[in-house]
């Protein structure tokens, strides 16, 4: 994939009522919505939930300690206290192992997390926004995240280190600018207001 088909992908994101609604799409089972909402809430790559540990997990510090990150990286992310506690919920005793436990009882394959995310998808009737893609993507919740988090103020340096960027101009070149959407608020925000 081209850096400029990642920059175009990018551009391509979920609402947050969209979101809501494929998080809690009916039939979906707990450990679901929480793969879901981790994909929503942290930006996490596909591979790095997949590999996450119980001991991972900090509910004291309400972090989450992302070890096999891309180019081998590590990172601290902040969790919310609604996510912590319902991933306290879902490894119960569990001192370590998969969170997101298989049904054979180990860590998903990443085939497995495309497939529960594209489901989710469509039970709650969200397509994604992209034209080239059949179904909703775990990157498209990645996308997702960054574009709702600069919008709501979070600095690119926040936004850098959560995403796991090494090189801030990576979050700027994909991020740093506002969506079409965007522009087009403000554009008519400014026309209201002075024409």
């Amino acid at each position: 994939m081209t850096v400029s088909h990642q920059l175009q992908n990018a551009d391509y994101h979920l609402k947050p009522a969209e979101l809501k609604k494929v998080i809690y799409a009916p039939l979906l089972s707990f450990r679901d919505r929480c793969i879901l909402k981790c994909f929503a809430q942290t930006g996490l790559r596909r591979s790095e939930l997949a590999a996450l540990d119980v001991r991972d997990i900090d509910f004291d510090r309400r972090t989450l300690e992302i070890r096999a990150g891309k180019g081998s990286k590590s990172r601290t992310l902040p969790l919310s206290e609604d996510f912590a506690s319902d991933l306290r919920h879902l490894v119960s005793k569990r001192k370590t192992g998969a969170v997101f436990l298989s049904q054979r009882g180990s860590y998903l394959a990443p085939r497995q997390v495309n497939w529960i995310v594209a489901r989710a998808g469509e039970l709650a009737g969200v397509k994604n926004p992209n034209p080239r893609a059949a179904h909703l993507s775990t990157h498209l919740f990645r996308h997702s995240f960054a574009r709702l988090a600069k919008k709501h103020g979070m600095s690119i340096e926040s936004l850098a280190n959560i995403l796991g960027h090494t090189n801030i101009s990576t979050t700027l070149q994909a991020y740093g600018r506002e969506s079409f959407e965007d522009v087009q608020q403000n554009y008519d925000k400014l026309v209201q207001e002075v024409f």
